[in-house]
């Protein structure tokens, strides 16, 4: 009983970090041109700016492939993952938004 006790608690201070985390996480304003990448069976929206690419989420899909070729600006929470190589040899770094907010 214990363990489990003890198990619940710390998945419980995990939980709370990872949600402070997102509500407390910098929003950055994001000035660019919506893209349509990837393939036809797994397309993927994308806003690209001078700096980098900024990859939407999935869920997001919808709401802004009506604005692709366009220029627009969001207030976005991005999220950086790092991708390997197979070989390990090389690294590259993906910045996907999480939450986003279109600006007028």
């Amino acid at each position: 009983m214990k363990i489990i006790y003890k198990n619940m608690v710390k998945y419980s201070y995990i939980f709370m970090c990872i949600f402070f985390f997102l509500i407390f996480a910098k929003k950055e304003d994001i000035t660019g041109t919506i893209r349509m990448v990837g393939t036809s069976i797994f397309p993927e929206i994308v806003i690209t700016t001078e700096e980098r690419d900024y990859y939407f989420d999935k869920k997001f899909f919808d709401e802004y492939a009506k604005y692709v070729g366009r220029n627009i600006t969001v207030t976005a929470k991005v999220k950086k993952d790092t991708i390997w190589l197979a070989d390990r040899s090389k690294s590259f770094d993906r910045y996907t938004i999480k939450w986003v907010e279109k600006k007028e």
